[in-house]
């Protein structure tokens, strides 16, 4: 159903980067950001098969010092840094709570931003939980920012399903 080109730099990346995930976590996500092509541009300019924003793209390079001709658009760099940034974000997530929930907060936090999702617990009362987190987004990114990004955690865990048999 889904291509099977990309596995192995996705699964040593995840296996690098975000140890506490199965690696298909990872692939999943890819999917859902750009059905796995490498060339994906979004209408809000996201590039490449990680669908990095140009800032954040920059930000990954630096931090990974990939070398400065490297873009979002070369699969194997792009890859390796949505992995490292998903573990970066993962970090920011560290109270306790389940896995699960800590997962669809780093989902989200792709999507929406980091201090999107964190302003949204304030407004949960500092809750730990995803939904609670996620029912109080909208007052942040407004409604359809946050019904998009509830759609893409629910998204990654459709297809996750679907990698691995569920």
């Amino acid at each position: 159903m889904y291509a099977t080109l990309y596995d192995t730099p996705i699964r040593a990346a995840a296996e690098q980067y975000l140890p506490q995930w199965h690696w298909l976590w990872l692939k999943a996500q890819l999917i859902a950001e750009s059905a796995l092509d490498p060339a994906a541009v979004s209408p809000a300019g996201a590039q490449g098969i990680a669908q990095f924003m140009p800032p954040t793209w920059d930000d990954v390079r630096a931090a990974l010092a990939f070398p400065a001709h490297t873009t979002p658009f070369d699969p194997a760099y792009a890859i390796k840094g949505a992995a490292w940034y998903l573990g970066l974000l993962r970090r920011q997530w560290r109270s306790p709570r389940a896995e699960d929930d800590r997962r669809r907060l780093v989902q989200a936090s792709y999507n929406a931003g980091l201090g999107n999702v964190v302003k949204a617990q304030k407004r949960a009362g500092g809750a730990t939980a995803y939904a609670s987190i996620a029912a109080r987004l909208h007052e942040v990114t407004g409604a359809d920012h946050a019904r998009e990004t509830r759609a893409y955690v629910e998204r990654i865990e459709r297809i996750h399903r679907e990698l691995v048999g569920v």
